[in-house]
């Protein structure tokens, strides 16, 4: 999160500023690719803020880190152990499938693959908590499946469910949203 925070991530336009001569275009879209598209402003990374938006029950999504840090004190103020867990998890998991995209031609399907493989690592993590924090959701209820946005990838939910109850969700516009 380091290098997110100090804008160091080796995003394309960070690249280009080091005189790589690739397309400036993120694979996702067709915008040019920078931190804040790619973790927040992106068609697919708005989907993925909704879902977890959806999750804390958010009428908003964050579209910087700054906004980030403000917008989960206020929608979910008694998580502050969560706060950068549940975004390194999203982060990591946006850049890892990001790079299968850049460096192994592997096409996303759809925005719950990065929610799964977010949750994997989140459950995964949680093991390193303390017991204080182990088997329970961002609230400190004992419900971990809730510490996956629509329970997607804890109780199976279907791309299609999650879809349809984005509709709902300022910020998220249909247009982002594949099937």
């Amino acid at each position: 999160m380091w290098l997110v925070e100090n804008g160091a991530i080796l995003t394309k336009d960070n690249m280009i500023k080091i005189n790589w001569s690739g397309s400036p275009s993120y694979f996702f879209c067709s915008a040019d690719e920078n931190i804040e598209h790619l973790f927040f402003t992106c068609p697919i990374a708005k989907v993925i803020w909704g879902m977890v938006g959806t999750s804390i029950g958010a009428n908003n999504i964050p579209s910087t880190l700054i906004q980030y840090k403000k917008w989960i004190r206020r929608w979910l103020p008694d998580g502050s152990s969560i706060y950068t867990f549940e975004l390194s998890a999203i982060c990591w998991a946006i850049w890892k499938r990001r790079n299968e995209a850049c460096f192994d031609n592997k096409l996303l399907r759809s925005p719950t693959e990065i929610i799964t493989y977010a949750c994997a690592l989140m459950s995964y993590w949680s093991g390193l908590y303390g017991p204080e924090m182990q088997g329970k959701d961002p609230r400190g209820r004992e419900d971990s499946s809730l510490l996956c946005p629509l329970g997607v990838g804890a109780t199976k939910a279907s791309p299609s469910t999650a879809v349809a109850q984005l509709n709902t969700v300022p910020g998220v516009a249909r247009r982002d949203i594949r099937r």
